[in-house]
């Protein structure tokens, strides 16, 4: 219970400031976050294809393989709850993106390095790093392993940023939705 209600606080506090900031360019990105996504995007150049590869363990076609892993290692019930938990993640952040309205990291700051095709869309949240959480946390149980996974989705969404497609905050509150999901659907299964 206490780990949902800090998922629903970080989601409401980075959306209120991603939206509160997303109609004044100068505004919609603070002195600390600014300072993270630099460090993280004027990365390495060579470690491209690296990146790509780490960033499609948020990706929709991520929600298949987990599925297909779920099932046959833990029975169709389980790969059930992952396939809903990793599609309704994909599917709230594309809802939640309208409300925020934050757009991409170059439609508010300048010299963003953008790494492989550009994004287009708003930003916030991410989706990649919802997806990863909530695969995460649905798809592995409880002790090491899942703190690997959580790891392994922290890791996606570092990705995201280091690529030019998200802000630091994009990705917390991707982190949080996917979390909330993952939650929402063990609580109704």
């Amino acid at each position: 219970m206490i780990r949902s209600g800090i998922a629903l606080a970080s989601l409401a506090w980075s959306a209120k400031r991603a939206h509160d900031g997303h109609a004044d360019r100068s505004a919609a990105v603070g002195a600390i976050e600014e300072r993270i996504f630099r460090q993280i995007n004027n990365g390495d150049d060579g470690l491209h294809p690296l990146p790509w590869l780490v960033m499609q363990g948020g990706s929709l076609a991520a929600v298949g393989v987990a599925t297909a892993l779920s099932a046959h290692h833990g029975g169709l019930r389980h790969g059930a709850h992952v396939a809903i938990a990793g599609s309704a993640a994909w599917v709230g952040v594309k809802l939640i993106k309208p409300v925020v309205g934050r757009g991409r990291p170059d439609q508010h700051l300048d010299d963003v390095v953008i790494r492989g095709r550009p994004q287009s869309g708003l930003g916030y949240p991410s989706g990649h790093a919802a997806v990863a959480v909530a695969l995460a946390m649905s798809a592995i149980p409880p002790g090491p392993a899942r703190l690997l996974a959580l790891a392994g989705a922290a890791v996606v969404g570092t990705t995201r940023i280091h690529v030019g497609a998200h802000l630091p905050l994009d990705v917390v509150g991707g982190f949080a939705a996917g979390a909330i999901v993952a939650r929402f659907v063990r609580c109704a299964a």
